[in-house]
């Protein structure tokens, strides 16, 4: 009755009116749960409502409560043992001989046999455990009617077995070697797919059932086919004793481990403590060992039931003097992970073996309360103690015990202005002192440490917060954590990871916890340059013309890609008409093959508790949100706050030809802004250089029609796309036509698939000819203001860009969502969703500083753009070459178009990617800016803002932010893909080619590209190089400076092109020339007064700049004469100490560029 149909096998006492079921569940509304019965089924009572009031129930009531509940139970028992002893079973060695007989009659189906080899098991372990198969209702011949699970004949011997329905015997052997029971793993069964032999039914209440003499349940004693039972057998190298649960999975863990496994049913070990006690004493003595090991089912560690099962074996087994350990291979799910006979040889090498503390410590809280009794309601009792904390809080301050202090009337009354306007500030994570989402004052940040990020965020999820921004730094674990985490420890039922690259996924936890989402698609290409964690190739999406690598799931994928292109809604929805008029859709459902199988696949997949997905795949808004954690990874780029929609020429001359014949009254209304429109895009009317942004095409289109939001309505039913064109495919039904050879039916199965092709392609024909874009109602919203969005014009195009709510709303939806970005913010996180800031929460993990990251700006290459003149690509190319020599193992990231094979990719492996976390340096070139007039419309979109794209930046300080935080977050994230935190003692290199003011917070170090290496510079700058090496050889070799004509002599250009590289370089040859030889020449010093600030210039300013880095020195020496002119320099430089004036002189020449 609690387990709503899941299990079938619940029963109710009438007479002490309890209730016994084994679904583990938590709580019964109008039920207590007061323990479980001798074979594991939790027992429940009715709650009149006053067993919880404990502010009303006084001490005595609740003890009498509890000895009426004790001696329920001690007369439920007492029942229960009666029955038990009435019943007349078969001895052991009598049970053993029947058993053994019943199974001489018996096969072993070919199927049965595959199945279990499949299993692992070999020809000999399989004849050896004797398993049979079995048919409803098997015949049998003589075999004892007092056996479990055989029906009476007329002659008191069985002759058939009571079960209905065919599967495997398990035959299950005490510690002598004896059968004494079995179970039968049924093929099909709802009612659990192992069940115990019995005789007892209504006909037949007092038949055996498959209980030992002792009146316990059998357990089994599986061993190796190597290691027969001797008991005097003491130098056995298999030193432990083995628990599993089950009868065949301990059974094929036996062969395939080599050692002496006990199975249980259901790890109920503790139901049976006398039979248990007499297996470990007999194996402790036969394998000289008081060892035992407890193998734990995949999933168990989120099992009540199970785990409680645990406790008691381990609390039994440790008091027998037996010490204990926990077999753990990290197997935390049920679905993903495999059980102890489900792993291979590696796996089996990976075990290790921990305490049961050490075990029960991974459960999660909630489970860790139920374990030990404690209420289980933590959520509650957290958030309870979160409100009595804050209160003490405010009410009593943290002030000692020193007296309250008076405040001032001043202090008083400046209080409120303090407040007025909230202080947000960061604070350090203290487990149980967090932040409430309904508390304005929230934090904008939580710092913590690297091991809390799983725990605090179970803790602000159990706080009632729904949106949770992780902004630590890149490499600090967020997506392997997320790997990691499980739903019942976050307190859900399903866990979803959201990613671009969900089926490619660079993270090991990610890929093997976690199963991918399907697409829509009619197969896939094969990236053999990239795999996964796992080494599986990378699969990417075929282009035009390319023959994919794998099979489809849908043969009809272009057909649904059409329709996105055109704009259509709910083209995934399940009642789409491309799957109703698919031949295929039924089989669709229920399995998979080539070119079908997407609704299976997915339906598959979404049964699974955690599952990697791209948000566009998701479910719709139907979906158990409510139940569902999601992680965001690289949450800003991966969530698509807005959606354009793009028409050409041809769409809006088919738009304006269906408005003129079907709405002759509304295109009147509509023809000036449709014609403003046609003319920009046919070209009658020349294209800016940006083309036409939202603002200056709203002005374009003229004044809005009185009645827009009338029409608008009209002509989005007029437009509606109209699909009814769409029909089954004809056919020829072969298997209706009677009398036909096999070569007649293989030919007309031949051309019945001819005429389904044929009537798939017209229909693609079809879709691309008679449905129309779905553009015109989407604008006619955006002109008429009915819709935040932006209207653009440029290179041919109309882009329309309206908000796109289906992220967002999936996020509001889900119970709550982990958002991993190292550069989001709440303000622009908040604007994606479309949700105040004020409800996200901001945590960070803390990182030790070390210094061990350069971040260099290699400058002179202008923005090295997607579009770089052949020229500068010669001059990257040069760069990259030395920055190779220099750091043989360097990453590059560039241009997607530009970048080389192995190379990263702005917007691709710039972030969220772990392709160059090795690397000891990487060198990225030109600035990730997103197009311009893109972000111009997202932002208008989002915010309501009219801005065009040529809007002055600088008259709008919100977009200028927008902008420049969307480009600085793209290069933090690449500095990022260094990992340098990770890498405490490696000395790492950035180097950022492209001319771009850098976050300040990079402390980025400015190098010319002609320093690096002169094929880096412009030709100006490498000819300037050949003049400054020509003038520093010509003064080492003279000792002056030499003249114009020499210079241009050695080099061979004219003197006025050398006097504009002077200027445009040293700021001109005679002023630079000038005051190079007043440092050289001997000063003239007939001064008798010495002014004391010509003499503190140079006895200390000069000293200190002919020591300062060389760049800025030449605009130094000219502010100084620009202030105390000419013959102040020369009474400065008289004062001057020679060695001073000597380096000086030798920096203004390294000081030429």
């Amino acid at each position: 009755m609690f387990a709503n149909g899941i299990r079938h096998d619940c029963r109710q006492n009438t007479e002490l009116e309890i209730t016994h079921c084994r679904h583990d569940v938590s709580s019964v509304p109008g039920f207590q749960f007061i323990g479980q019965d001798k074979i594991g089924f939790n027992m429940w009572v009715a709650n009149d409502g006053k067993t919880t009031e404990t502010t009303k129930t006084t001490d005595s009531e609740t003890r009498r409560r509890r000895s009426a509940r004790q001696e329920s139970q001690k007369k439920l028992n007492d029942r229960a043992d009666r029955s038990v002893n009435s019943l007349n079973r078969l001895s052991i060695p009598d049970r053993d001989r029947a058993i053994q007989e019943l199974l001489a009659q018996l096969d072993l189906s070919p199927t049965h046999l595959q199945n279990l080899r499949d299993r692992g098991l070999s020809d000999n372990q399989i004849e050896r455990g004797m398993f049979r198969s079995v048919v409803p209702w098997q015949s049998v011949n003589n075999i004892n009617a007092r056996l479990a699970g055989v029906s009476d004949g007329s002659d008191g011997t069985g002759q058939k077995l009571s079960v209905s329905g065919s599967g495997t015997i398990c035959p299950i052997w005490d510690v002598s070697g004896r059968i004494i029971g079995w179970q039968t793993r049924f093929d099909r069964s709802k009612d659990g797919k192992y069940r115990w032999p019995t005789s007892r039914n209504q006909q037949n209440p007092n038949g055996a059932t498959a209980h030992l003499p002792n009146g316990e349940m059998p357990l089994s004693c599986c061993r190796p086919t190597t290691l027969l039972p001797d008991p005097q057998n003491s130098t056995s190298p298999h030193q432990s004793i083995n628990l599993a649960e089950g009868f065949l999975k301990p059974y094929i863990a036996a062969q395939q481990i080599e050692r002496v496994f006990i199975g249980a049913a259901g790890g109920n070990f503790s139901a049976s403590p006398q039979t248990l006690k007499t297996y470990l004493d007999t194996l402790s003595t036969e394998l000289s060992t008081k060892l035992v090991r407890l193998y734990p089912d995949a999933g168990a560690i989120a099992n009540f039931n199970v785990l409680r099962q645990y406790q008691k074996a381990i609390a039994l087994v440790t008091g027998w003097g037996y010490e204990v350990e926990i077999a753990w291979w990290k197997q935390f799910d049920k679905n993903t992970h495999a059980d102890i006979d489900e792993l291979t040889a590696a796996q089996l090498s990976e075990i290790t073996y921990i305490t049961p503390a050490a075990f029960f410590s991974l459960c999660d809280r909630d489970m860790q309360n139920r374990l030990a009794d404690r209420p289980d309601d933590t959520g509650t009792i957290y958030r309870l103690k979160l409100w009595l904390s804050r209160t003490i809080d405010r009410y009593l301050p943290h002030q000692g015990f020193a007296p309250p202090q008076n405040k001032t009337q001043s202090e008083t009354q400046s209080k409120p202005q303090e407040t007025k306007t909230p202080q947000r500030e960061t604070i350090a994570y203290k487990p149980g002192k967090l932040p409430s989402p309904y508390n304005c004052d929230s934090p904008t940040k939580i710092t913590f440490k690297p091991d809390q990020r799983l725990q605090l965020l179970r803790e602000l999820v159990m706080a009632g917060w729904q949106h949770i921004l992780d902004t630590s730094a890149p490499g600090t674990g967020k997506s392997h954590e997320a790997g990691i985490a499980t739903p019942s420890h976050m307190g859900v039922r399903q866990l979803f990871y959201f990613s671009a690259q969900h089926r490619n996924p660079t993270v090991a936890t990610i890929e093997r916890n976690y199963i991918d989402l399907p697409v829509r698609h009619n197969g896939m290409k094969l990236d053999k340059t990239r795999q996964t964690p796992s080494g599986k190739d990378w699969e990417v999406w075929a282009k035009e013309g390319e023959k994919p690598d794998t099979i489809g799931n849908c043969f009809r994928t272009p057909l649904f890609n059409t329709l996105r292109q055109k704009n259509v809604p709910d083209i995934d929805s399940t009642d789409n008409p491309i799957c109703a008029t698919c031949h295929l859709q039924d089989v669709c459902k229920g399995k998979s093959g080539e070119g079908f199988g997407f609704r299976h696949s997915r339906r598959q997949a979404l049964t699974f508790d955690r599952i990697r997905a791209h948000p566009d795949s998701a479910p719709n808004l139907a979906y158990d949100w409510p139940n569902v954690g999601i992680f965001w990874d690289e949450a800003i780029p991966t969530i698509a706050p807005t959606q354009t929609i793009t028409a050409r020429l041809v769409d809006i001359d088919r738009a304006i030809a269906q408005v003129a014949t079907q709405l002759p009254h509304e295109y009147l209304q509509l023809r000036l802004a449709l014609t403003a429109i046609r003319q920009r895009l046919s070209g009658e009317l020349a294209q800016p250089y940006y083309g036409w942004g939202d603002r200056e095409l709203r002005q374009a289109l003229g004044e809005l029609p009185i009645d827009i939001e009338a029409i608008a309505a009209t002509v989005a039913a007029a437009t509606q796309p109209d699909l009814n064109f769409l029909e089954m495919p004809d056919s020829i039904a072969v298997s209706k036509i009677t009398g036909l050879t096999k070569a007649e039916a293989s030919l007309l199965r031949s051309a019945s698939q001819t005429i389904r092709q044929a009537d798939y392609q017209e229909a693609r024909q079809q879709l691309q000819e008679r449905l129309l874009l779905n553009w015109l109602a989407p604008f006619l919203e955006i002109w008429s203001g009915h819709q935040q969005g932006a209207l653009r014009i440029d290179n041919g195009k109309l882009t329309i860009t309206i908000r796109n709510p289906r992220h967002g709303a999936i996020a509001r939806a889900a119970k709550w969502n982990c958002y991993q970005d190292a550069t989001a913010t709440p303000d622009y996180l908040g604007l994606w969703l479309g949700i105040s800031p004020q409800q996200i929460i901001t945590i960070e993990q803390e990182l030790h500083k070390c210094n061990n990251l350069e971040v260099i700006q290699v400058q002179g290459l202008g923005l090295a753009g997607k579009n770089r003149s052949d020229l500068c690509q010669q001059r990257i190319d040069a760069l990259r070459q030395e920055l190779q020599r220099l750091h043989p193992d360097i990453g590059f990231i560039d241009w997607k178009n530009k970048a080389s094979t192995g190379d990263g990719a702005w917007f691709v492996t710039s972030r969220g990617s772990n392709q160059f976390e090795t690397r000891g340096a990487i060198a990225s070139f030109g600035i990730p800016y997103t197009n311009i007039g893109s972000l111009a419309d997202r932002y208008r979109a989002l915010t309501g803002q009219l801005t065009g794209q040529t809007v002055n930046l600088d008259e709008d300080p919100d977009f200028q932010a927008f902008v420049q935080w969307t480009t600085n977050a793209e290069i933090t994230q690449a500095v990022g893909r260094l990992r340098s935190h990770l890498r405490p003692q490696q000395k790492l290199k950035f180097y950022f080619c492209a001319d771009y003011d850098l976050p300040p917070e990079l402390n980025a170090k400015l190098v010319r590209a002609v320093d690096i290496t002169p094929e880096a510079g412009t030709n100006p700058e490498q000819l300037w190089l050949k003049i400054t090496e020509t003038f520093q050889k010509i003064y080492d070799d003279l000792g002056r400076a030499p003249s114009l004509a020499e210079i241009t002599n050695k080099i061979g250009i004219k003197q006025s092109h050398l006097s504009k590289l002077f200027k445009q370089f040293a700021g001109g040859w005679k002023q630079w020339l000038k005051i190079f030889q007043s440092l050289l020449d001997t000063p003239y010093r007939s001064w008798n007064i010495s002014d004391p600030d010509y003499q503190a210039i140079a006895e200390t300013y000069l000293p200190i700049l002919a020591h300062q880095p060389p760049n800025d020195m030449l605009k130094e020496f000219c502010d100084i004469i620009e202030a105390l002119g000419w013959q102040g320099w020369q009474r400065i430089l008289g004062l001057t100490a020679f060695d001073t004036r000597s380096r000086l002189a030798r920096a203004m020449l390294d000081a030429l560029p």
